[in-house]
């Protein structure tokens, strides 16, 4: 369990930074 807890955030984080860059682009673009 304790393994999992911890590499858990670490792919959340990624996919999120992922999906934070895709947004900012989309705005900069409008």
């Amino acid at each position: 369990m304790t393994v999992i807890l911890l590499r858990y955030p670490s792919i959340l984080g990624q996919a999120w930074g992922r999906a934070w860059r895709i947004t900012r682009a989309e705005l900069s673009r409008r």
